[in-house]
């Protein structure tokens, strides 16, 4: 279900314009930020407390991000459903590793 979920807004992310593979179109790859700020659109999830990504949009750019398990994220991770919820942003530290963009740590913001 939250697969078919993320490839529809995946989908729909790139008929509006906006890259889903964590680059946002109109950027070229490699430049993707340091650090973001925005609302969680979406978050994936192996069963309760397994939180493995979610989606920030900040902006008009959207961005795909993946949770490495091997990060203490010191953020409880379920917490981003609530984000996601209210709306309140949240700030997240990049890295680019492949196609991949991991968070390497999120912040309320």
């Amino acid at each position: 279900m939250h697969r078919r979920r993320l490839l529809v807004l995946c989908l729909l992310a790139s008929v509006v314009g906006t890259g889903c593979a964590g680059t946002p179109a109109g950027t070229q790859a490699g430049t993707t930020p340091a650090r973001v700020t925005g609302v969680v659109v979406d978050v994936s999830s192996q069963g309760l407390g397994k939180v493995t990504g979610f989606i920030l949009k900040d902006g008009e750019r959207t961005y795909t991000i993946t949770i490495d398990q091997e990060i203490d994220y010191s953020f409880p991770l379920d917490h981003l459903n609530e984000h996601r919820a209210t709306g309140a942003p949240v700030q997240v530290e990049l890295e680019q590793r492949g196609e991949a963009l991991v968070a390497l740590s999120i912040e309320d913001a």
